[in-house]
């Protein structure tokens, strides 16, 4: 009767929800990409365009998980590497900009002039290969591009 003490264990477990589940595999996806991106650091280095590539990837995840000083320090090194070896058009290089873009906004202060010129350079980018990028993300790198930082007396 092993078999009846292991459905009566399965009932008695909550079953984990949807967003539970997205946080937990959001979790295990950082910290796989922390490793990887480790690794190829202690093997061949910072500037490494394998290791670029791979905090390119990471920076991303932190921006979404709003560790915003921690991406812009990872792209700030890394964008210029992956400019370099990949040149402006390439599609990482696109979003690592856009990336950067984002996380110079949350700066304190708020690096407003860098992430317009990060946006425009993946506009650039993008409307040279819109194959590849979506109308929505198109958009929104034209709209960062001419964002304007807000004035103090503009509160309502």
């Amino acid at each position: 009767m092993a078999g009846e003490e292991d459905e009566d264990e399965d009932e008695s477990e909550p079953v984990p929800t949807k967003e539970e589940v997205r946080e937990k595999l959001a979790e295990m996806s950082e910290s796989m990409l922390l490793k990887v991106y480790n690794h190829m650091v202690s093997k061949k280095g910072k500037t490494h365009l394998e290791a670029c590539i791979f905090a390119c990837q990471l920076a991303a995840t932190w921006n979404k998980n709003g560790r915003w000083e921690d991406a812009y320090s990872l792209l700030h090194e890394a964008v210029p590497i992956l400019q370099a070896s990949l040149g402006d058009r390439h599609t990482s290089v696109i979003y690592a900009l856009a990336d950067y873009g984002e996380a110079c906004l949350h700066q304190v202060p708020m690096r407003l002039n860098v992430a317009k010129r990060a946006f425009k350079k993946a506009l650039d980018g993008a409307e040279k290969d819109r194959m590849s990028f979506s109308d929505d993300f198109i958009m929104k790198m034209a709209n960062g591009s001419t964002i304007v930082k807000p004035s103090d007396d503009d509160s309502d």
